[in-house]
């Protein structure tokens, strides 16, 4: 560009004209813009770097500092956010923060910067794309007190075996650090709820000298706890380092003395005179030793100020409740399988019981109205009394639970969630709006769609006049319980695998406190596979009429709104009758309290005791005196 430029003045000077004058100033031009073209990918990649670098924030390498860091949607930012004035965007999808965050806060009168990193995930350096580097080198090179973030519910999107792998992986880079593993999302997973192999990996942490601190960013719960642990911590090691550190001795000179040597004979016998005459001063000693002074460096942790003493490594008072129930550890006691089978076999006879009776009642009634009185077709029918029957419970039952909430109707009787917020209004608004589309949109069309399967396995819409024989109802009405609490089980669980939460059921536990209108807040995979599958598969399969599929799904309906509610029936009239599910709304508050096991519907577990999934919740309610179906079996 430079050498153009001269040729082109060159020519001007000997330009004739003005109009050559600026033919020769447009070819200059010309050809400057061919140069920049061809070079143009190299001049682009010049300009982002430009940007991206006016965009990093100012960090200050000598500031004391909190870096925080971990795998993606662990609550990083939220932590950020919470202890600093920083604005960082939090949303549920991996690397949301690109770059670094830099926010500030105050403890003990002095400024500390609290520096967000991007995620980083667990593969090796030469495969870490530009965000997860900005991670590590801040890791490497800057000196901090490092807070390694870890969810141990999983919600994610990563299993804790990954999320240890990771530490692992990364640990060379707090060398020389102080460190700190916070465990987030407590609200969800106390670490004493944890398995118990998870609890001895952290202790062993502990035992190597990195705290071990649990908070719920969404909650608050721990939060300042936390920062004021991780400012400690570091204050401590600064000032260690600092009093045991070695200075560099400087360059010893060889200097001529200066004074005479009759001066310095004088000076010598002055000094012992002094010395013979101090009765206090051993005379076998000719030289005098010194006292300590007082800026000599202390290295014991007892002199130093309380703010910056080292924690002790056995000090258990930094986190929330960790091994100080002694029967947590011990193996949970809970009811038999042969007892959990009667149990269950009870309930199914029960619900089976009730919903035949109510099918026998109004079968008379319902068949005149449908031969007689409905002037449509049979398919007709089936869609509309179907949708009927959904609406009617999920818009009358759940306003009904909202009114208890806003009036304080039934208080007695709300589960005692602690501080785990309830609902807001915002969240119930969005529930309402993404259902009204599944209800009065998908719905209608998949029960016409789905009308000829029910006539090909048999289902006759109209029915006898009069019910028939009792006993081959009750057989499937039971069977349809069996099976929709086998197939909800293992589909819910499915989805709380690490690979299918994030994408497909975190929706649904948006709700750490639910209430009716949460029980359908879900994607449509999970509505398919967890909501709907279920409840259809058992009356396909065994021929229920119509009457007693519509009798079936107001009981399945109710259980499951009752379930959401935060309400506990079950010591209560419709409670002694059977018609309640007070003890399956405590079974399913705790799955979205603590989001641990708890995976089947029906309070008698029958699912979660085969697979292994409700030792948590056992033990919660043995600890905290809960009352539930597994009560008597515990003790």
């Amino acid at each position: 560009m430079h050498s153009l430029a001269e040729e082109c003045v060159q020519q001007l000077k000997q330009g004739e004209s003005l109009e050559q004058c600026k033919q020769l100033k447009h070819r200059a031009l010309g050809r400057m813009a061919t140069v920049l073209h061809d070079r143009k990918s190299s001049l682009g990649y010049l300009e982002q770097l430009r940007q991206h670098l006016s965009r990093l924030p100012s960090i200050d390498p000598n500031t004391r500092t909190l870096l925080v860091t971990g795998f993606p949607n662990v609550g990083k930012s939220s932590f950020v956010n919470k202890v600093t004035r920083a604005d960082v965007e939090v949303q549920p999808y991996v690397f949301t923060t690109k770059s670094l965050f830099v926010g500030h806060t105050d403890y003990q009168y002095l400024r500390w910067q609290v520096i967000d990193t991007p995620a980083i995930l667990d593969h090796p350096l030469e495969q870490r794309n530009t965000i997860e580097m900005q991670a590590i080198t801040a890791l490497a090179h800057l000196r901090a007190c490092v807070l390694y973030v870890m969810d141990l519910s999983q919600q994610c999107g990563f299993t804790v075996e990954q999320q240890f792998s990771l530490f692992e992986n990364i640990k060379p880079l707090f060398a020389k650090k102080p460190l700190a593993i916070i465990v987030n999302k407590a609200d969800t997973m106390k670490i004493e709820d944890a398995p118990t192999e998870v609890q001895e990996r952290l202790k062993a942490y502990e035992a190597e000298g990195i705290s071990v601190l649990s908070m719920s960013t969404l909650t608050g719960e721990g939060v300042a706890q936390v920062k004021n642990a991780a400012c400690d911590k570091l204050m401590t090691y600064r000032m260690k380092s600092k009093l045991q550190a070695t200075p560099t001795p400087h360059t010893i000179v060889s200097k001529p003395k200066t004074a005479p040597a009759t001066t310095t004979a004088t000076t010598a016998t002055t000094a012992n005179l002094s010395t013979n005459n101090n009765p206090n001063t051993n005379n076998t000693n000719n030289y005098v030793t010194s006292t300590p002074s007082a800026f000599a460096p202390k290295t014991d942790d007892a002199e130093l100020p309380p703010s910056y003493a080292a924690p002790s490594t056995t000090d258990t008072t930094t986190r929330t409740n960790i091994g100080t129930d002694a029967d947590d550890s011990a193996a949970v006691r809970g009811p038999s399988t042969l007892c959990v089978t009667l149990h269950t076999l009870r309930d199914c006879l029960r619900i089976s019981t009730l919903c035949t009776l109510a099918a026998v009642g109004i079968q008379p009634l319902y068949h005149h109205f449908v031969t007689g009185v409905w002037p449509w077709s049979q398919r007709a029918w089936f869609v509309a009394s179907t949708m009927a029957v959904h609406e009617v419970m999920y818009y009358g039952v759940n306003s009904a639970f909202l009114l208890m909430d806003r009036f304080g109707i039934c208080s007695k009787h709300k589960i005692d969630r602690g501080s785990t917020p309830e609902p807001s209004r915002a969240l119930i608004a969005k529930t309402l709006r993404k259902s009204a589309v599944s209800h009065w949109v998908i719905q209608p069309i998949s029960l016409y769609a789905l009308f000829p399967l029910f006539l090909r396995m048999g289902m006759d819409v109209a029915g006898p006049p009069a019910a028939g024989a009792l006993v081959p109802m009750m057989c499937r009405f039971g069977f349809s319980v069996l099976v929709n609490d086998a197939l909800f089980y293992w589909t819910h669980r499915l989805l709380h695998m690490p690979q299918l939460y994030a994408r497909f059921h975190k929706q649904h536990h948006e709700y750490k406190a639910t209430t009716g209108f949460a029980a359908e807040y879900a994607s449509p995979l999970e509505q398919l596979l967890s909501n709907q599958l279920p409840v259809v598969v058992g009356p396909l399969l065994c021929r229920m009429t119509t009457t007693e599929w519509l009798v079936f799904l107001v009981w399945r309906l109710w259980r499951t709104y009752e379930d959401h509610s935060g309400y506990d029936f079950h010591n209560t009239f419709l409670g002694r009758l059977g018609l309640s599910h007070g003890y399956s709304a405590i079974y399913h508050d705790f799955h979205h309290s603590h989001n641990l096991g708890n995976f089947g519907g029906p309070a008698n577990a029958f699912w979660d005791h085969i697979g292994g999934t409700q030792d948590a919740y056992l033990r919660y309610i043995r600890r905290n005196n809960i009352p539930s179906y597994h009560t008597p079996y515990l003790f």
